[in-house]
Formats: structure tokens, C-alpha cells, sequence
């Protein structure tokens, strides 16, 4: 084997062909898929696992392309570690073994051109071509097969990147972040996705860093308030997602007593949170299709202690996997069976970050391979526990059973892949039985090296299970891994998503303070957000109908993002520190009934159309204590505010205009002065003459009186009336006509009515008792 690996530089890839002969098939046969991937192959070969004769024998040469190769054709490389070859199928070729490896050793994200394995394909057939031509042909087809599901694998490895993956760390300081050193995972404080609660650590007694796994060491805990949640916006596209919650007390507060409290996702419980201990770590796992572009996962104070978080993880899944009739998987459980390790899987062997956890029976046999295996495309299973599998000890059968809670129902999902080769003629066929019947019609065929996933299309009551092998099969039936989720309904419809993402950037630009304005705006009812109001039926979601930010110390421009509550119908916005104009999109708010802008600093006009509506009776429109602010066409003094000159500005008003009346009045009664003498006045008489009422009118009161000898009805006119004012003005001429002075001006009016209070004479219209009107001036009325 050629050692010049080590001169590669970043970006190139290359082509390294051997062969060897076996003489009469009692030399050993390199294969070149070790157990370690090395930087080169020169490590790789020596720590290559070695095929002995017997090996060789049976399965004949072994094709394969190492963890570089695969690496190198998707443009990443994958962290060091235990290989994720991948193997063609054997090629049956006697005593001849051929190696074919694609080696980037330390390149990082360095693309390689396609070009370079079409050419890489050409030199295999060109060379292998000299040997044997039918030898040549077969590689070159398995080469093909090769190169398409390398190209499969890229979403292995770009998950390796964590793409998607949200690694919160409750309790961790604001803006903090680290990658925890076991699983590489990176993880961030949770102080951006949620607003209460206080960072705590667990009490020094359970402070071991080197058993205790770092996201465990702080949390958060939720003394104050009912509901305390966390509200998270995942990346999109991910419609499916594994959300973990992790919980461990360790004695934070020095009470000694473990609380117990509930879990919601969005506005149903998802669990209940029980630890038996300080030091009991509790995990709570559901695969979810959330209803919105956010997750709201909250703590509900049951008052038997205060809620806690110690992690909470999000991981996007396939949308291709685990698959329900309806409803989200609670995980009941995931066993990797067979493994010897006893210890738990997860990323960066599982690209999705399920943990496993070991599991095997004294009546089972744990068998395993070296070499990696391929994952079912859709559901990803890492090669660490597909690698192992039980068979029965001394059966023909493989039988497991779970307890049931009355009333739950389960999903179950067993992941098989051949482990042994299927040498002299031998086979492995399974019959699998679910609560005595067949899950499947006819017998399930195993791939070497290769996942399958089997899984129950609609969920079940019972957990009893067994594998059987077929009649025609040779070898004991067995099983990789298991899944089984608890079906969990959420019934509540979330608050509408185009309502939802206008309230949270209101929240956000105007920086809302409010204790429970955390989760879903309007589930459940008993804790809607503060100021809002919603509508509810049972086929529709909720929408917002009311927002009520009076008081809250909110300030700028009244954002646009209240236009997308397309169903408000009363809008408070009310003693703030608003400025800048009312904007035109309030009046294109078709149910909005009423809105309010007292107390605000907004100028300009009010729309004309919010006018109409108000004008109209269509809205409730209160727009005072805006100084800068018009609500009519032009801005000019409003009809509402009074600027006060005297004391009583309106009875001054009322005494001006009574005496241009007065003056006017009396221009128009000199020619009846003049012809009746009165040497009668009205105001030293008004007591003894005018104590009899004989009517009355718009205008007010009319009296029985005497004047001199003469019995007169007496019109006095009332200050409250409006429509008796003007029958007064009808009855006589107007001043204007005649007087010289300028009525168009305060200081002629105000001439006018000097004039009237210096005649010693008041108005008095009388009748006559034939009927007669006779009209007089007295100033002492």
C-alpha cells in the first residue's frame, strides 16, 4: 500500500489503487475500513482490521470507501472518531483483494470538484481493465452504486453541524455560551428566551463536574407568577421537532424538598414533573409538529413547590419520520439493545441527538459487528447502535412486552439491520407479531450492514411483541433498537400565526413589561396575555378583538404592525409618549369600534376617514390632550379647548350679545317711543305686577301685568333658551343696517353694547289686551 498520503494538500483528493495476491488463499487480505479513521492511510493501515483465511475464503475481497472518501465528495470532513465507512457489497472474486480508497486527510470543508471522481471512476476501469476485464466491469458498477449513496450521505454530514439545533442552558448568564466537552454540543443562556424566573446552582453536594453533565450544574427557577414560560422560534423549515426538557432539583434553594409542578407545550399540559430526590434526573421527550412559528414550553406552579428548568433542547427531525395518524410522540422509551457498553448514544454518533440507553435480557445473545452501518435515509439511525443486536439464547423466537396505562396508546418503531454475513447458503427471515397478530403480511427480509425501520401505522393499546423466524430461514431472528412514544393529543387551537407574530413585535418595539405576557397571546383563557381580549369558536383560532396599552410608558410612532390585527375592534393606546402623525391604516381597520389617543404627543391631522366613521356612529374616537394634534382639515384652534379670559367667559359672552340685541332693539323702537310716554320701570315693578303666570314658551316664562291702567302680557326671555333667542331676533331689525358702527370687530360691538347700557331703558315687549304688540327699552332689566 502506497504511503504518499501524507503529501495531500487541502482540496485535492486522489486515487490510490493495490492489489494483491493471495497464494492459494493463505495470505491475508487488507481491508481498509478500520475501526479508527486516522489522518492517514498509512495509520489507517496499520490499524486496519486484517481478514483471515477463512474470511477471505468466504466473502471474498472486500470493495470499500473509507470515512475520508465520503468526507471528501461532500465537502466536509467528519470529526475524528469511530468510522463511518461505507462498505459496497462483497465482490466474489477468488482470492484476489482489492482496495480502492478516496483519501482527504485534513481538509475542512474543501470542496472537491465532481470532475475528480468521474476521473477517479475512469482510472479504476482503465487499470483493473488490464487484469480482467469482467473483474473491471463489476467494480466499476459498484463504484457507480458507491458514488449515488455518497451522495445520499450529504445530509449525515451536514447535520453534523449541528444545523438546527437549539441547546439551551437554564441558569447560564446572560449572553453566555459553551460546547459541552463530552458531546460537543453548543449551548447558550437562556435569558433571550424567556423573561422571568431566576439563575440558581445546584447546592456543592451535587456539584461533581466529572460524573454530572455541565447543562445540569445551573437552572432557573419560577418563584413569582403561575405560568412562566419559554418561548422559542425554530429555524424554518423545520416542522418536525424532537423537544427535550431536563430537570434535576440538586438542593438549589436548601429546603430539602423536591418540588413537583406541570409542563405545557403551547396551551396544553404536556407532562407532569416528578423527581424522586435531589439528585434524580428527570428528561422529558416529545417528537412535535408545532401549530405556529413558535414553541412555547412553560412551567405551571400546582402549589405543591417552584417550577425549575435545568435544559431545554430543540432538534429538527424529517418530516418523513415517525409518522401519526394525528397528535405528537411522548417517548415511552428507546433502547439500544445488545450493547455491552452500557452507555448512552447520542450526538455525535446520532445526528439527531436521541439518546439511547442499553438494554439486553439473560435470555437474549448480544452479537455486533466492526463495521459501520448504513442508516435508513429517514430516520437516520446511528451505526453505534445499529452495530449491536440481540438473537434468543436458546429459541427460535425473540418475545418483549411493556406495561400499558388504561386509556394511552402507543406508536412503536423496531430498527433492524443484518450484522452477520449470510455465508454457505444461509438467510435470516422474520415474522413479526403484534399482540397475537401479524404486524405485517409475509416475512421481513434483513439487509446487511444495512437499517431498516419497521413501525406501527396506527397507534395500539397493547405492547407485546414477538420476532419469529420464517420456516426458510437458517439463523435466529433478531433486533437492533427500539422506539415506542406514548400518542399525546393537544387540542387547543393556538392564537392565529399572523396575529401572533404582529403582538410579539409590538411586545418587542415597544418593550412591554408585563408579568404574563409569556406563551400563546390567548390560550388557554385563565392566563390571557394583559390588555387583550380574543375571540374564540371551536374551528377557528383565536384572534385578537382587543388591545388595551393605556399607561404602559410606551413611546415612538404608533408601529404598522397593529394593521395586521385584522379583527381588532377596540385599540387603547392612551396616556403614553406617543409622537409622529395618526396613521391612515386605523381607519382600514374594518371591525374597529373604538379607539383612543388621549394623552399622547401626536400632531398632524386626524385621518379624514376616522373622522367619517366617528361622525357616522361607526366609531368611538377620543383624540384629546394632543397638543400638536388637528382634528378637522387645517390646523387650527379645536371647537373643545376654551382659553378662559374672565372668570366666567360665558357670561360675559351671553352679556355682550345681550346688549347687541338690546342696541339693535333699540333702533328699531323710536318710532314708538315716540308715540307712548312710559314713565313706568320695569325693574322696581317687575315684583308687585308680574307674580301671575300665564304661560309659557320656547322663549320662557310670559306674566300677567299692568301698565298703568292697562292689563299687559309680559315675554321674559329665559338665558337657557336657544329657540326663544331667536324668535326675539326675528322680531325685530337688525342693528347693522343702520348703526355706523363696525360690527365685523370686537371694539364696535363692544361700542354698541356701551351705547345700549347708557339709555335708562330696558328691553320689554308687551301685548295689549287687543292684542297689540307694543315693544320698550328699559336698562335696568
Amino acid at each position: 500500500m502506497s504511503s504518499s498520503f501524507s503529501g495531500l494538500q487541502p482540496g485535492n483528493a486522489s486515487l490510490y489503487l493495490t492489489e494483491s495476491k493471495l497464494n492459494s488463499c493463505n495470505v491475508g487480505c487488507t481491508n481498509s475500513v478500520a475501526n479508527t479513521v486516522s489522518k492517514s492511510v498509512v495509520d489507517t493501515v496499520k490499524n486496519s482490521t486484517t481478514v483471515n483465511k477463512s474470511d477471505a475464503l468466504l466473502n471474498g475481497p472486500v470493495l470499500s470507501l473509507s470515512s475520508p472518501t465520503v468526507t471528501a465528495l461532500v465537502s466536509s470532513v467528519l470529526p475524528s472518531g469511530p468510522a463511518s465507512a461505507f462498505v459496497l457489497p462483497t465482490i466474489p472474486v477468488s482470492c484476489s483483494c482489492i482496495v480502492v480508497e478516496l483519501n482527504q486527510p485534513t481538509a475542512v470543508d474543501t470542496p472537491v470538484p465532481v470532475f475528480s471522481l468521474a476521473l477517479a471512476f475512469y482510472s479504476v476501469h482503465a487499470i483493473l481493465a488490464r487484469r480482467r476485464k469482467r473483474l473491471a466491469m463489476e467494480i466499476f458498477k459498484h463504484l457507480i452504486f458507491a458514488f449515488l449513496h455518497i451522495i445520499a450521505l450529504t445530509d449525515l454530514v451536514r447535520a453534523q453541524s449541528q444545523s438546527g439545533f437549539i441547546s439551551i442552558d437554564c441558569g447560564l448568564p446572560e449572553n453566555s455560551t459553551y460546547t459541552d466537552k463530552e458531546t460537543g454540543i453548543q449551548y447558550t443562556s437562556d435569558a433571550k428566551f424567556t423573561e422571568s424566573g431566576v439563575n440558581r446552582k445546584i447546592s456543592s453536594e451535587y456539584y461533581n463536574k466529572t460524573t454530572l453533565e455541565q447543562p445540569f450544574l445551573t437552572l432557573r427557577s419560577f418563584p413569582e407568577g403561575i405560568r412562566n414560560c419559554y418561548t422559542i422560534k425554530p429555524a424554518r423549515g423545520n416542522s418536525k421537532l424532537l423537544i427535550r426538557a431536563s430537570f434535576m432539583y440538586g438542593n438549589y434553594d436548601g429546603l430539602s424538598k423536591v418540588p413537583r409542578f406541570e409542563l405545557l407545550l403551547g396551551a396544553d399540559v404536556w407532562d407532569s414533573v416528578e423527581l424522586a430526590n435531589a439528585s434524580t434526573i428527570v428528561t422529558k421527550e416529545i417528537l412535535h409538529v408545532p401549530q405556529t412559528n413558535y414553541v412555547y414550553v412553560c412551567l405551571l406552579n400546582t402549589g405543591l413547590g417552584t417550577p425549575f428548568m435545568s435544559s431545554l433542547e430543540l432538534r429538527p427531525l424529517k418530516n418523513s419520520s415517525y409518522k401519526t395518524e394525528s397528535g405528537s410522540l411522548l417517548l415511552y422509551l428507546r433502547l439500544d439493545l445488545g450493547s455491552k457498553s452500557n452507555k448512552t448514544i447520542r450526538y455525535k454518533d446520532d445526528i439527531y441527538d436521541r439518546i439511547w440507553s442499553s438494554y439486553s435480557r439473560p435470555d437474549w445473545t448480544s452479537i455486533s459487528t466492526s463495521l459501520p452501518v448504513n442508516p435508513d435515509s429517514g430516520y437516520q439511525q446511528p451505526s453505534a447502535v445499529m452495530s449491536t443486536a440481540v438473537i434468543p439464547a436458546c429459541s427460535d423466537s425473540l418475545t418483549l412486552s411493556w406495561k400499558t396505562c388504561n386509556g394511552f396508546q402507543y406508536y412503536v418503531y423496531m430498527h433492524f439491520s443484518e450484522l452477520q454475513p449470510q455465508i454457505n447458503n444461509q438467510t435470516r427471515q422474520i415474522y413479526i407479531y403484534a399482540n397475537g397478530k401479524s404486524w405485517y403480511n409475509g416475512p421481513r427480509f434483513l439487509y446487511y450492514l444495512s437499517a431498516k425501520t419497521v413501525f406501527s401505522s396506527s397507534p395500539m393499546s397493547n405492547l407485546e411483541f414477538s420476532i419469529n423466524k420464517t420456516e426458510e430461514s437458517s439463523l435466529p431472528p433478531m433486533l437492533n433498537a427500539i422506539e415506542i412514544y406514548q400518542l399525546k393529543e393537544f387540542p387547543q387551537l393556538l392564537t392565529n400565526q399572523t396575529d401572533v407574530d404582529a403582538i410579539m413585535s409590538i411586545k418587542k418595539r415597544y418593550g412591554v413589561k408585563r408579568s404574563n405576557w409569556q406563551g400563546d397571546p390567548c390560550v388557554p383563557k385563565v392566563h390571557l396575555w394583559q390588555g387583550l381580549n380574543c375571540s374564540y369558536n371551536d374551528y377557528n383560532t383565536p384572534r385578537i378583538i382587543s388591545l388595551n396599552l393605556s399607561s404602559s410608558g410606551i413611546s415612538g410612532e404608533i408601529l404598522p404592525y397593529i394593521s395586521s390585527l385584522a379583527t381588532l375592534e377596540s385599540l387603547d393606546l392612551s396616556n403614553n409618549s406617543l409622537r409622529g402623525p395618526v396613521p391612515d391604516f386605523l381607519s382600514q381597520l374594518a371591525y374597529l369600534k373604538v379607539l383612543n389617543l388621549t394623552g399622547n404627543k401626536l400632531k398632524g391631522l386626524v385621518p379624514a376617514e376616522l373622522i367619517k366613521k366617528r361622525d357616522n356612529g361607526l366609531l368611538t374616537l377620543s383624540v384629546d390632550r394632543n397638543p400638536d394634534l388637528y382634528p378637522s382639515t387645517s390646523p387650527r384652534k379645536k371647537k373643545n379647548i376654551v382659553v378662559p379670559i374672565l372668570a366666567s367667559s360665558v357670561a360675559v359672552s351671553a352679556l355682550i350679545s345681550a346688549l347687541s340685541i338690546i342696541w339693535n332693539l333699540k333702533m328699531r323702537n323710536q318710532a314708538l317711543e315716540a308715540a307712548l310716554t312710559i314713565t313706568w320701570n320695569l325693574k322696581t315693578r317687575n315684583q308687585e305686577n308680574f307674580e301671575r303666570i300665564i304661560g309659557r314658551g320656547g322663549f320662557g316664562t310670559v306674566y300677567h301685568g299692568n301698565l298703568d291702567d292697562s292689563q299687559v302680557a309680559v315675554k321674559m326671555l329665559s338665558s337657557s333658551s336657544i329657540q326663544g333667542y331667536k324668535e326675539f331676533q326675528a322680531e325685530f331689525y337688525t342693528y347693522e343696517e343702520n348703526s355706523s358702527a363696525d360690527v365685523s370687530s370686537w371694539e364696535g360691538r363692544l361700542q354698541i353694547a356701551t351705547e345700549a347700557a347708557q339709555d335708562d331703558r330696558g328691553l320689554l315687549l308687551l301685548v295689549t289686551a287687543d292684542k297689540s304688540v307694543q315693544r320698550f327699552v328699559d336698562t335696568s332689566e
